[in-house]
């Protein structure tokens, strides 16, 4: 290994679930400019990303579905390197998951949806990798959330309120990365989450960006770049003896 390389992605291919979000832009253009060849897999057809080599498209709202055409892309792609799923898959009553609005139905769908879709997608990248004789790194999406109990205070005085199934999901998939490591490490594969803190958008209240960043210890909210970089970091070769990692990147907030 080079050392002036290590962070070098030329001639390499990296797919990425949900890389027209808030962070999947961003991660895409850092990878890009570090050499990559990025692939986009997306639940609708929206924004072109000028930094995505090519877009595949998840047609169907079923998640038995969604499985099929998603083994149907990777078949497509063949051969990558680096899998990184940074996508929020969610129902549009998502939010009425709160503990004052019990409903089953609504709490396993978004379960589904997003624990099992994480979960099982990352399976069948490192059975793929494992079969195409890859030594690759799957990156999985946490939060702080899947580590510590929501903090309600940051909610106060405005319109959101804490979601009963987002820890649970989160803290699942942390989890299953963990079990997905110690089995695939011996094919050279190497899986890691990542689990940020608050990322800043334009659309937060300026009282949750206020009381978010009275909580935090850093004094504010994350950009979309430095939850980039470390993604960066656990998918290259300067993280090749990392594997089954949880990696905090939450300005302190899990430390007090």
């Amino acid at each position: 290994m080079k050392k002036n390389n290590v962070f070098s992605f030329k001639k390499k291919k990296v797919v990425v679930v949900g890389g027209n979000g808030l962070l999947g832009k961003n991660i895409s253009k850092i990878f890009s400019e570090h050499g990559a060849k990025i692939y986009n897999i997306e639940i609708k057809k929206n924004t072109k990303n000028k930094y995505h080599f090519k877009s595949f498209y998840i047609d169907s709202k079923k998640t038995n579905n969604q499985v099929v055409d998603f083994e149907n892309i990777l078949k497509k792609i063949n051969k990558f390197d680096v899998f990184i799923n940074c996508s929020y898959p969610k129902n549009l009553t998502w939010s009425q998951n709160t503990f004052r609005k019990k409903n089953y139905d609504n709490f396993s769908i978004n379960v589904e949806m997003h624990l099992n879709t994480f979960c099982f997608f990352s399976m069948l990248v490192a059975e793929h990798m494992k079969k195409k004789k890859i030594k690759g790194s799957i990156i999985n999406f946490g939060s702080i959330y899947g580590i510590v109990s929501q903090d309600k205070s940051i909610y106060k005085n405005t319109n959101m309120l804490e979601n009963t199934a987002y820890g649970a999901i989160k803290g699942g998939i942390i989890n299953f990365t963990k079990l997905l490591s110690t089995n695939y490490i011996k094919y050279g594969i190497r899986s890691n989450s990542i689990s940020p803190g608050g990322v800043y958008e334009k659309k937060m209240s300026k009282k949750f960006i206020l009381n978010y960043s009275r909580r935090a210890p850093i004094g504010r909210l994350a950009k979309t770049e430095e939850i980039s970089y470390p993604v960066l970091f656990l998918a290259s070769e300067a993280s090749s003896y990392i594997t089954g990692v949880n990696l905090l990147v939450d300005g302190g907030w899990t430390s007090i």
